[in-house]
């Protein structure tokens, strides 16, 4: 059975699926420990070095200038020297060039199959680092754009398995999404998530412009971006998982979902609605921390909302204007996502109504209504939002009685905190004795709580 796998990955028309699965059963026939590991690599790169010296057809002609000899540089052999090059028309130019491009795609396949089983650590591995050297990273400056993509692919697998090699290189793969066609652009997100997720989330606070990479795409608004969904599910993913734990880039990135989740742009995008239909309940729902992180966001998902839709009206754009949802109706989803009767407890099983649980998160929720009532600039939201999402000069009357009116759907819990109920009571009886709310609906909104 090895033998004849050995024997089929050297045949370089093998189609890819069935390297796939030769390279598994291969890998599965080696030992699975540390040494099992390296005489798999061994194996799968001599089956590479045999496939790449396909496209020497004469031991004289130039592969220097080529991609480079898989057999030679794998494996570690001199690469031979240039002389008696053979003179080739435009037509075997041409020919020359189309099969090396298909073998350099063939080799990089067998690779990043390859490196999707492995997990030990890349510089204990020196057939790896010489394979990263000779074979991918010339890959990634390849002029061909899908060689180049390819080996993109295997440098985001090579860089799972070294943190240094990740680190070094996310400037690349920042660049990659930046400047790449939509299909670039989801295989560098998704290099990029499967970085953060092995590697840690401090790499957002070390490389600023990861964090504008998300923020972008989530924001790409269009009727059927592949790219949106890609992001979406990749964040969705960083968050649920608390890879993320950085208070400000979990607002942030929360933040642009839920504004993409509202966004009529984004209603006939499938993915984007199924991703998000399930994310933000299941997050919301999950820790009370994640409540009290979609609380601080909410008024400023609001005030962007109320902004996007008036830039609609602006534009006259009726038919996508139609598709948004009502503000009231945003805003009773913010509180229902916040309502920690709903966020899952160990006494929930046992409690199921749960009528009586800390209500702390809609305490300061109501806080956070009085403060942006009361003042043009919120001292609290800019508290834990430091990187300042929205500066107000003032406020509009719409947006006051669109907050207001949320008074009335909070839940005041009894076994809330002592300190925070006593807070929340004396803002709350002077907004009342200040006559905060002018019309009746706000004033109502805000008598109900106070009783």
């Amino acid at each position: 059975m090895f033998t004849l796998l050995r024997q089929s990955l050297s045949i370089p028309e093998l189609p890819d699926q069935v390297t796939k699965l030769t390279i598994e059963v291969l890998y599965y026939i080696c030992s699975p420990d540390a040494a099992g590991e390296r005489e798999f690599c061994s194996i799968v790169l001599e089956s590479v070095a045999d496939v790449h010296d396909t496209i020497v057809d004469d031991p004289t002609d130039d592969v220097e200038d080529s991609f480079h000899s898989a057999r030679s540089e794998v494996s570690g052999l001199s690469t031979p020297t240039k002389g008696g090059r053979k003179a080739m028309n435009a037509e075997d130019a041409r020919e020359r060039a189309v099969k090396e491009i298909v073998i350099n795609m063939k080799c990089l396949h067998i690779v990043q199959c390859m490196l999707t089983h492995i997990v030990g650590h890349l510089k204990d591995n020196a057939d790896l680092v010489s394979m990263l050297n000779n074979l991918v990273v010339p890959a990634v400056r390849s002029h061909e754009a899908p060689v180049r993509e390819r080996g993109l692919v295997c440098l985001g697998l090579c860089a799972l398995q070294d943190r240094s090699l990740a680190e070094e290189n996310l400037g690349l793969f920042i660049h990659f999404f930046n400047k790449g066609h939509a299909a670039l652009q989801i295989t560098a997100l998704h290099i990029l998530t499967d970085i953060l997720n092995v590697h840690g989330a401090h790499l957002f606070s070390s490389t600023p412009a990861l964090l504008k990479v998300y923020v972008k795409a989530v924001k790409s608004r269009s009727k059927s971006s592949d790219v949106q969904a890609a992001a979406i599910m990749a964040t969705s993913k960083l968050l649920l998982g608390r890879v993320v734990t950085d208070e400000e880039a979990c607002q942030e990135l929360l933040k642009s979902l839920v504004i993409a989740y509202f966004d009529p742009l984004s209603a006939s995008n499938q993915t984007v609605r199924q991703a998000l239909n399930y994310f933000l309940p299941v997050f919301c729902y999950s820790r009370s921390s994640n409540q009290d992180l979609m609380r601080s966001i909410s008024l400023v998902v609001l005030h962007s909302l109320l902004n996007l839709r008036d830039g609609l009206e602006d534009d006259d754009e009726a038919d996508v204007d139609e598709d948004m949802m009502g503000m009231a109706t945003i805003g009773a989803c913010l509180v229902d996502w916040t309502d920690p009767r709903k966020c899952y407890g160990a006494t929930s099983v046992l409690e199921p109504e749960k009528k009586h649980v800390n209500g702390d998160v809609h305490l300061d929720f109501a806080l956070d209504i009085l403060d942006r009532l009361h003042t043009n600039i919120s001292s609290k939201l800019i508290r834990c939002m430091p990187y300042s999402f929205f500066i107000l000069t003032t406020i509009a009357e719409e947006e006051k009685k669109l907050i207001a009116g949320l008074f009335s759907k909070l839940y005041v819990s009894p076994e809330s905190s002592q300190d925070k109920l006593r807070e929340a009571y004396e803002d709350i009886s002077v907004a009342v004795d200040d006559g905060l709310c002018a019309d009746a609906t706000s004033r109502n909104s805000l008598y109900k709580i106070h009783v």
